[in-house]
C-alpha cells in the first residue's frame, strides 16, 4: 500500500509540471513575434555573463531535458523561458562578481568601490533610472524581479534599459502608444508604493 501512495504521489508530481518534449514542442509553436522577444530579452539578459549570443537560451533548454529546470503547467512557457534566463545570468553574473571580488587586489591606499549605487532621487522615475549611464545590469535584473507575472511590465522595462523610444519601444513590447503609456502608469504607481524614498540598490 505505501508502494502504491508513493507511485500515486509521483504521477501527482508530475502531472504538476510539463515534461521536456513539450516545453521544447510549446517553445517551437511560440508566435513569430514571441521568438523576436526572447531574442530581445536574452540579448539583455545575457549582458555581464559568460554566455555569447543564443547560449543562455540554449542553457534553458539543456537545463529542462536534466530536469534541473521544470515548467509548471499553469505557467506559460513564454513567462518561463524569460523567467530561467534571468535566472540563470542573474547567478551567472553572482559568481563572477564574487570571483572577482576574491581575486582582487586594490593598490595601497586605493579605496574599494562601493558595492551599491547611489540612491535615486525620490522624484527620479524608474525610466529615467534605466536611462542613466550607470545602471547597473542588475538594477534591470531587480527592477524585473518585481514584476513577476506581468509580462507587459517587463517588456517595458527591458525596452526602457535599451533606450527605446516611440516606434521602436511599441514594436519590442508588442504595445500601441496607449498601451505602453498604461502600462509605463503601472509600473511608476508600483514602484512608488515600494520605494517611496526612491529607487536605491
Amino acid at each position: 500500500m505505501g508502494m502504491a501512495h508513493t507511485a500515486q504521489e509521483a504521477t501527482d508530481s508530475s502531472d504538476e509540471y510539463l515534461c521536456p518534449e513539450d516545453v521544447v514542442s510549446a517553445a517551437k509553436a511560440l508566435p513569430a513575434a514571441d521568438k523576436l522577444k526572447l531574442d530581445e530579452i536574452e540579448r539583455v539578459k545575457r549582458r555581464g555573463t559568460e554566455f555569447g549570443e543564443g547560449e543562455l537560451l540554449h542553457e534553458v533548454f539543456c537545463r529542462v531535458w536534466l530536469g534541473k529546470r521544470k515548467c509548471p503547467r499553469t505557467t506559460p512557457v513564454m513567462a518561463f523561458l524569460v523567467m530561467s534566463m534571468k535566472s540563470i545570468a542573474g547567478h551567472d553574473r553572482k559568481a563572477r562578481k564574487q570571483l572577482r571580488a576574491l581575486t582582487a587586489v586594490p593598490r595601497q591606499g586605493t579605496a574599494l568601490p562601493p558595492t551599491t549605487e547611489i540612491a535615486r532621487d525620490v522624484e527620479q522615475t524608474v525610466q529615467e533610472t534605466l536611462e542613466h549611464a550607470a545602471c547597473a545590469l542588475e538594477t534591470v535584473d531587480d527592477i524585473c524581479q518585481l514584476f513577476n507575472g506581468d509580462d507587459e511590465a517587463q517588456y517595458l522595462v527591458l525596452g526602457w534599459s535599451e533606450g527605446k523610444r516611440g516606434a521602436e519601444l511599441r514594436e519590442a513590447t508588442g504595445l500601441d502608444q496607449a498601451g505602453c503609456e498604461r502600462v509605463a502608469k503601472r509600473i511608476r504607481k508600483k514602484m512608488r508604493t515600494l520605494y517611496p524614498n526612491g529607487w536605491t540598490r
